[in-house]
């Protein structure tokens, strides 16, 4: 994990087949979530995920707000958009 965790820093586009149980897509949700807020050099970045269908792309979607609810609330975003 440390390794992709080292291309999400190193690369701009990171594509990634992968199989399932990796624990590879937290990982992508965290770093989004933390180029989206606290990324000192990105301010208000956007993330692409891409999911095979709709249902799939709302579950990446209650994901990221679940690792804002369970911030300090001084740490939470206002959501503004879906």
């Amino acid at each position: 994990m440390r390794e992709v965790l080292e291309l999400f820093v190193q690369e701009r586009i990171v594509v990634v087949l992968k199989a399932r149980q990796l624990g590879l897509t937290w990982l992508a949700l965290h770093f989004a979530f933390w180029l989206m807020g606290f990324d000192p050099e990105l301010v208000r970045a956007k993330v692409l995920a891409v999911s095979k269908t709709e249902s799939d792309a709302n579950k990446l979607l209650r994901r990221l707000r679940r690792i804002n609810d369970l911030l300090p609330r001084f740490l939470r975003f206002a959501e503004d958009s879906d």
